[in-house]
């Protein structure tokens, strides 16, 4: 026969296991949103940083500059790197990603040398890596009109924006 006492603890212990299930149950929840926005800070640096490249890119386009005092940054980039391959992304995502930013390293390299072929006076050389250099920011260059959908000329843009996105849902 059950005396109150055997009741009460059988209730303390099941009110016991249900409180610390509950508990479980609320961290786990609390983590995965810490870790949703986490995700979405990061990817919303990402996509900053990508715009801002894109822009210097139609920038050197259209503003005739041809060895501009800036460089595209890629500091978001380098440090979210590992976080982002720890995380789910696909190899299309992957590939988006480092076919953009390698554009941006090229860039950098690239108007360094300008630099370097005018100092030393060797205008053809600067001349060719000019060449090369607008080539390079047709393809990672941000749509003018953003109603336009950027089409294969801009396939480097596209691919990173859309990986950015898929990855911060």
């Amino acid at each position: 026969m059950n005396t109150p006492a055997s009741v009460n603890f059988g209730w303390t212990v099941a009110s016991g296991l249900v409180g610390a299930l509950l508990a479980l149950v609320l961290k786990h929840l609390y983590d995965r949103w810490q870790s949703h926005k986490t995700r979405r800070r990061r990817a919303g640096a990402l996509r900053a940083e990508i715009n801002y490249c894109a822009r210097l890119a139609r920038t050197y386009l259209t503003e005739g500059y041809t060895a501009p005092l800036y460089r595209f940054p890629n500091a978001v980039f380098d440090s979210m790197y590992p976080h982002l391959l720890s995380d789910a992304l696909t190899e299309m995502d992957i590939e988006a990603l480092t076919g953009f930013f390698s554009l941006v390293d090229q860039m950098n390299r690239g108007l360094d040398a300008v630099e370097r072929y005018r100092a030393a006076k060797d205008q053809d050389h600067a001349e060719e890596e000019i060449r090369r250099l607008m080539a390079k920011a047709e393809q990672m260059a941000h749509p003018t009109d953003a109603s336009r959908i950027p089409g294969e000329n801009l396939r480097y843009y596209a691919g990173a924006i859309a990986a950015v996105d898929r990855h911060a849902q």
